[in-house]
């Protein structure tokens, strides 16, 4: 067996994280990928100059003995019948991974379908969730690993943004793949018909809206052309030019790689963990929805519930890391903790110093 580390990454995202981290840590690492799906040749570049390849899982399950990691990190909730094919087939050991800068991890995952983890990585800061294994030691994917990732991506597409001054401070608009699946709204409305009610409550003129590929491309399309009648509104994509990559469709693209560092305006990404991201990079003052938006136009209330619960989540993380900045002592490298207490979210500093594992218990 390799002795190098490797780890089961579900979407593209997830190649770009995890190998922000290990490439800061190791000399040579693996990336393995459901089969259908397909790694772009920007996010291909960028793993390959640090040190990392990417492999199919059809591919992974093919390496004898002698080729295959002996330890693999999965992802808690993407594809995990794929992840426990691959630590079987591999005879591995296995540490999990959070869900994103969401930092989920889930009590039924890792109690029913990886219960014999050994570690716990998160990306940014560490969500600290009453069912994690006491003992347990846990990494930081820090902000400055995640950042410096999307900056060399930036260069690498060669990420060429047109906007002034004045539209660096206007609000910008990111959709989420909202209105589909257990996200649909109620009878009647559009999507159109949501983004005006939660545009009507921040007193916005000028509009920049960011689609995303996840949802119909008539849907972004609808909400662009419903908005010119009331607000002054620009695609965001038509903005951005990808000189070094001709075939890299903005619209496909990772949202981070489009968000100018000088950005100081209005940014409002609904319940994504975008928001953490664009805290750390710029000055952009992090809008949410209001509880009561959310709870008014979803059918399914339990996805409401989780719409609620996360927009609270990344709005204290927003706040703590605005806080920090404005006193001065935000620090990119040094992870932050989040717990919940009498209902609402508590984030602080780390307690120990997180360059090595650290127990759950002592951060």
């Amino acid at each position: 067996m390799v002795h190098y580390p490797a780890a089961f990454a579900p979407t593209e995202l997830f190649v770009v994280l995890l190998s922000s981290y290990f490439g800061n840590q190791e000399s040579e690492f693996l990336i393995i990928v459901p089969d259908k799906i397909s790694v772009s040749l920007p996010v291909d570049k960028y793993v390959r100059s640090i040190g990392g390849r990417i492999m199919t899982a059809g591919e992974a399950k093919k390496l004898d003995k002698e080729q295959a990691p002996a330890h693999l990190w999965v992802h808690p909730f993407g594809k995990t019948h794929i992840s426990s094919v691959l630590v079987e087939k591999f005879g591995a050991e296995y540490s999990v991974y959070s869900d994103g800068i969401k930092n989920e991890l889930g009590q039924a995952k890792l109690e029913e379908v990886f219960p014999h983890y050994k570690e716990l990585l998160f990306f940014g800061f560490a969500w600290k969730r009453p069912f994690i294994k006491t003992g347990t030691p846990v990494r930081f994917c820090t902000f400055h690993d995640i950042d410096s990732a999307f900056d060399a991506l930036k260069s690498i597409v060669g990420a060429k943004l047109s906007f002034d001054a004045d539209e660096l401070k206007k609000d910008w608009l990111f959709l989420r793949y909202w209105g589909q699946g257990p996200g649909e709204f109620v009878d009647g409305l559009d999507y159109i018909d949501v983004v005006k009610r939660y545009l009507s409550t921040e007193d916005a003129s000028s509009v920049v809206l960011k689609g995303d590929s996840r949802i119909m491309a008539s849907s972004t399309g609808d909400v662009l052309a419903g908005l010119q009648d009331d607000y002054d509104v620009v695609a965001l994509e038509d903005r951005v030019e990808f000189i070094e990559a001709d075939s890299v469709e903005a619209d496909k693209f990772f949202a981070e790689t489009m968000i100018p560092d000088d950005f100081s305006g209005r940014l409002h990404c609904f319940d994504s963990s975008l928001s953490v991201y664009a805290a750390v990079a710029t000055d952009a003052d992090i809008r949410f929805p209001r509880e009561e938006l959310i709870t008014d136009v979803f059918a399914n209330e339990g996805f409401a519930r989780n719409v609620v619960s996360y927009a609270g989540l990344y709005r204290s993380v927003c706040e703590k890391i605005r806080q920090l900045k404005d006193s001065g002592s935000f620090k990119i490298d040094a992870p932050l903790v989040v717990e919940r207490k009498e209902g609402s979210f508590f984030v602080r500093e780390a307690q120990s110093p997180t360059d090595k594992a650290v127990t759950i218990e002592n951060l």
